[in-house]
């Protein structure tokens, strides 16, 4: 069998930006290493290959990695946290919010704003969100963790008549920060491929 060499300028044909490591013995093009698929004492490029061995052997081409990432989970597990901060009382004093199940009083106060968008991004988690691309989780988390934070920030500084705020609408605007800082981590970094 004959020895295979590889001149240093040589480029793979299908990745111009790699450099070959040898030439298809059907074809005759230069291919990279991701290429080179051996098959029968022979090196093939991947057009050759579906022609030697026929395309229902070749596996479709791999999708985006589905990983869970750290800076998603640590969203959705900001969102959980306000979540839960919504069935401590949210004020003190006897008023509206002041029982368990606080945030999600009647009438309807900012409290509610922020137990309903943490519930809708934790759901959206459950329900739909392993399914979406990364992005797409970070963007869904990002926008429910804004929404926590505005509605806690805006239960702080109006409060019902008469009462005033407990922890519980602290603990949910500092998950709400942190899930919108991990969101936006989540949504900015980039998407690697397998190969």
């Amino acid at each position: 069998m004959p020895e295979r060499t590889t001149k240093s300028g040589e480029r793979c044909e299908l990745h111009p930006g790699r450099a070959s490591v040898g030439n298809c013995d059907a074809c005759g093009r230069g291919i990279c290493l991701t290429c080179a698929v051996p098959v029968r004492g022979q090196v093939l490029c991947p057009d050759c290959l579906v022609e030697a061995i026929g395309p229902e052997a070749i596996s479709p081409p791999p999708e985006e990695r589905r990983q869970r990432r750290p800076a998603v989970l640590a969203c959705v597990l900001a969102l959980a946290a306000a979540l839960l901060s919504t069935l401590l009382p949210w004020t003190r004093f006897g008023g509206v919010g002041s029982w368990s199940f606080g945030a999600w009083s009647w009438p309807l106060r900012w409290s509610v704003l922020s137990a309903a968008a943490a519930a809708a991004g934790v759901v959206f988690w459950v329900v739909g969100g392993l399914r979406a691309s990364r992005r797409t989780q970070a963007a869904v988390l990002a926008a429910s963790a804004c929404l926590v934070s505005a509605g806690a920030a805006l239960a702080l500084l109006r409060p019902p008549a008469n009462t005033d705020a407990t922890l519980a609408p602290w603990f949910a605007l500092s998950a709400g920060v942190v899930g919108l800082l991990a969101g936006i981590w989540a949504a900015r970094s980039p998407v690697r491929q397998r190969i």
